[in-house]
Formats: structure tokens, C-alpha cells, sequence
């Protein structure tokens, strides 16, 4: 599970579940989208990647009100943890996102319509 505060009025504004499809696994990172840069759009900075013990990335989106908690989109490139990811901070027609595992790979993912759907890049 995935909790996030409000620290200014200190208060849980989000839970988010990582064990989804029924595969438990701790979180082993998390990366903001836009990471703070001043070029990231509003909605953008409301997503993030959960990277897990069970090599799965589960992507949330705090402004999403129709997955209850649930990811929007689910990853599975990795056989072991996922250990770091990072989403491309310069904005693009082809935004990238990439991940690195204790399995020694580094998968390279591809924005395809939207912001959350993505596709492996062999």
C-alpha cells in the first residue's frame, strides 16, 4: 500500500493498492511524474510509478477517480525488483519512460495516446 499525506494540513489524502492481479509485492521504488520540473503540466505531476519487489510497475494517477486505489496501467518486464525508473523530463511528441531491475535489464517503455498507456520497447 501506498499512502499520501498532506503534509501542510496533515491529513491521508490517498491510499493506493500494490498488490494487484493478485500479486503481492512491496514496493521496492516510487517516481514522481515531471519530478518537479517547472516544464511539467499540473496533470502530469499527479502521476506516479510504483516499482515492486515482484518485478511489476503499477502507474497511479491521483486525479483519477474511477480506479478507486487500483493502478491505470500495469507493467511486467522484470523477473526480479524493480529497483529505479524514471519518466523522460523533457517534453516531446514521444515521451519515454524507463525502469531498471535486479534481473540486470532496462526496459525501455514507449507513450503511446495517452499518458498512462505505455508499451515495452524491445
Amino acid at each position: 500500500t501506498v499512502q499520501i499525506w498532506d503534509l501542510r494540513h496533515g491529513h491521508l489524502t490517498h491510499v493506493f493498492q500494490t498488490n494487484v492481479q493478485n500479486r503481492a509485492g512491496g514496493v521496492s521504488c516510487i517516481v514522481w511524474r515531471g519530478g518537479g520540473h517547472n516544464n511539467s503540466s499540473k496533470q502530469t505531476q499527479a502521476q506516479f510509478a510504483v516499482g515492486t519487489d515482484s518485478g511489476n510497475i503499477l502507474h497511479f494517477d491521483l486525479a483519477d477517480t474511477t480506479n478507486k486505489g487500483q493502478p491505470v496501467c500495469v507493467l511486467g518486464g522484470h523477473v526480479g525488483a524493480v529497483t529505479a525508473m524514471l519518466w523522460n523530463p523533457t517534453p516531446t511528441p514521444t515521451s519515454w519512460f524507463f525502469s531498471v531491475g535486479r534481473d540486470r535489464v532496462i526496459c525501455t517503455w514507449k507513450e503511446v495516446h495517452t499518458p498512462v498507456t505505455l508499451s515495452k520497447k524491445k
